[in-house]
């Protein structure tokens, strides 16, 4: 399922345009990704919980020429599912 398929979903389910149900699932993920910037945590009871993590710096090599290559420290996002997702 792509963004196009959960706003047809979306618009379908609840009645509403295309238009809406978009605004409605952009709207969703700017609140998902400020929470996240914000608090480093979104946690959707039943579904799972987003998290930001840090990356550590390392080596790495680029296997198609075997060079080494240095990995930057940053963040990225975990999700973790939650018992009402598992199937």
């Amino acid at each position: 399922m792509i963004k196009n398929d959960l706003e047809n979903a979306l618009s379908g389910k609840l009645d509403v345009s295309k238009a809406r149900a978009k605004k409605i699932i952009d709207t969703f993920f700017s609140e998902v990704k400020h929470g996240l910037k914000n608090e480093g945590r979104v946690e959707l009871r039943g579904f799972g919980i987003f998290l930001v993590k840090n990356k550590k710096t390392g080596i790495a090599r680029n296997p198609r020429t075997n060079e080494v290559v240095q990995i930057k420290s940053g963040k990225t996002v975990k999700f973790r599912s939650g018992k009402k997702l598992n199937f």
